[in-house]
């Protein structure tokens, strides 16, 4: 019963905020409306009807990474990655297919530009995005599969269940979801994930950092990183 409540009520917020994150994606590097001919900006992650994975996130309609989000490696050794980490590198591993969602008609699958390619495979095509721009032309988009060069995700946060003489301590995030939920800056703002234990939230992950629905600061920051405010949320400098 729990369990159903928490996805009532992330379905209800992703129903109520669904305008206001379309205005923020609109035109941005997470508009494949127009490079993938969908005409529709949320389709790529999100569908109201028959998602493709909807226990992996909010009627979640994209193929996961790898099937399970393992066949990731760090430092030459396995990683597995969960949450909400797994939905990003379902495009960004530069394995599975940009265009591998469920199609809402009078869509179909068959009418998708570019829709079996990577992303890896897409900076080689021609720069057709609502923002005029090739989301696949910086490198950094593609993270791949070798995590070693990256930002550790998929790994608990040290300072979770207090400061250390490195990190800032995490705090409850009061009345968010997931119910249980840590953050930093402030309620909500930059937020711990759920990990390899379920219902534990002390674990870093690609939107700890990044707002896939918001580009307001760029690069899709959850909060302006100028003066590397984002890094000392965490990091004791």
């Amino acid at each position: 019963m729990k369990k159903m409540a928490i996805v009532t009520a992330v379905l209800v917020t992703a129903l109520i905020s669904a305008p206001a994150w379309a205005q923020h994606i609109q035109g941005s590097l997470h508009d494949l409306s127009t490079r993938l001919g969908t005409g529709q900006i949320c389709i790529s992650c999100h569908v109201p009807h028959n998602a493709m994975n909807p226990t992996a996130g909010p009627i979640w309609n994209h193929a996961l990474t790898n099937g399970t989000g393992t066949g990731f490696t760090s430092k030459g050794k396995a990683k597995t990655l969960y949450g909400n980490s797994l939905l990003c590198m379902g495009c960004h591993d530069g394995v599975t297919a940009v265009g591998d969602f469920n199609i809402v008609n009078p869509i179909t699958k068959a009418s998708l530009i570019n829709g079996t390619l990577n992303m890896t495979q897409l900076i080689g095509t021609a720069p057709v995005a609502a923002s005029g721009t090739n989301p696949g032309s910086n490198l950094a988009n593609v993270i791949g599969t070798d995590l070693t060069n990256t930002h550790p995700v998929g790994s608990s946060y040290p300072g979770y269940t207090g400061a250390t003489s490195e990190f800032n301590a995490a705090a409850p995030t009061p009345g968010s979801y997931p119910a249980g939920g840590y953050s930093l800056a402030g309620a909500g703002i930059v937020n711990l994930d759920v990990g390899k234990t379920t219902g534990q939230y002390d674990t870093i992950a690609c939107t700890t950092c990044h707002n896939p629905h918001d580009d307001t600061n760029g690069s899709f920051l959850v909060m302006s990183n100028s003066g590397s405010a984002l890094c000392l949320t965490c990091h004791i400098k």
